[in-house]
């Protein structure tokens, strides 16, 4: 469950299926409960995954997922604005029990 800025709740998922490129990279598609739908292209470090969905010029924004240890997560949502910087509209720290 999210909430908006106005303070209401909304319930939100969304699934990224990815495939494994002979070069290491990772290619998917990102679909959610919103409608959305984008091509997705990620590259891994070895800590932090980095997924860039969407189009340049258009709707493009990027998803950092970083292993902070082997049961924390923390997500970083953000989109890129017209003059190629970036807006952060979600982070989350996923801990599991």
């Amino acid at each position: 469950m999210l909430i908006s800025f106005n303070g209401n709740e909304q319930s939100f998922e969304g699934m990224g299926l990815y495939k494994l490129m002979k070069d290491g990279s990772y290619e998917g598609t990102w679909f959610d409960s919103g409608g959305e739908m984008h091509a997705i292209k990620s590259s891994h470090d070895g800590k932090t995954l980095t997924s860039f969905w969407g189009k340049p010029g258009e709707k493009y924004g990027k998803t950092e997922y970083e292993f902070i240890d082997e049961k924390t997560i923390e997500v970083r949502d953000a989109t890129q604005n017209k003059d190629g910087s970036w807006r952060s509209f979600a982070t989350s720290r996923l801990v599991k029990r």
